[in-house]
């Protein structure tokens, strides 16, 4: 109840804060509300730990209209999701980040964020990989279009990232990068081998091609020597690690 009128887990306010009573979400949400985002053209993300929005199945996420009635063409229950979203962020090109506690979007591996498209639909484009290993409680875009992400996890995309990471948000995400496990490497020369991780990033269904240079170490005596680089190249196929 708000001002005497029943709302169901989500209500518009007035600028003088009484309920705003041409919002008309019927009987809205069967579970707690966690985060509402607002889109460009009026419409109105909501998420958290429902099953159905005005007795229909939507569950997780769901779009409002701009007067609070269900946009049935958006969402539902193909968009898959198998666990809470507790934030969401709102992208200009009606794109919706999602933040929460789940593994799977789609019928894809998607572990506690992912992006949907205009649609409601997972947007595959943007792939985390591995993702986090914890839930995600909030979502923040930032002016450029990359993601802030905050919440109870050790490691985001299979890098560490304590509780708080970011990540691009735009389409150069798809493409996926490649990058050393460790930001510092030391090894003992004296070893006969060094095994050098590399991690992937982003989309990890297409193969993909680094070319390195290894470069020998400098003498100490013997300051005027120059390296001798080694070029080579690593490949992975599509969907390995």
């Amino acid at each position: 109840m708000l001002s005497d009128a029943a709302f169901g887990k989500v209500a518009r306010l007035n600028p003088d804060g009484t309920a705003d009573l041409k919002f008309k979400p019927g009987i809205g949400a069967n579970g707690i509300v966690h985060a509402v985002g607002m889109q460009q053209d009026g419409g109105i993300i909501i998420s958290g730990e429902f099953s159905t929005v005005n007795g229909k199945d939507y569950p997780f996420v769901a779009r409002l209209l701009p007067d609070g009635t269900l946009d049935e063409d958006w969402g539902g229950v193909a968009t898959g999701i198998n666990g809470a979203v507790f934030d969401v962020g709102t992208l200009s090109d009606g794109k919706v980040i999602i933040g929460g506690e789940f593994t799977e979007v789609g019928g894809y591996s998607r572990n506690s964020y992912a992006r949907l498209h205009f649609t409601g639909e997972l947007d595959r484009n943007f792939d985390p990989g591995e993702g986090a290993n914890g839930p995600v409680f909030t979502v923040a875009i930032q002016p450029d279009g990359n993601i802030l992400l905050g919440g109870q996890f050790t490691q985001a995309g299979g890098f560490e990232q304590n509780n708080i990471t970011r990540v691009f948000g735009g389409e150069q995400y798809a493409l996926g990068r490649v990058e050393f496990r460790t930001p510092r490497i030391e090894y003992n020369e004296s070893e006969a081998s060094y095994e050098l991780k590399v991690i992937r990033s982003g989309n990890a269904q297409e193969p993909v091609t680094v070319q390195y240079k290894r470069f020998p170490a400098r003498p100490m005596r013997a300051r005027t020597s120059l390296p001798c680089p080694v070029n080579s190249t690593l490949r992975r196929v599509a969907g390995r690690p």
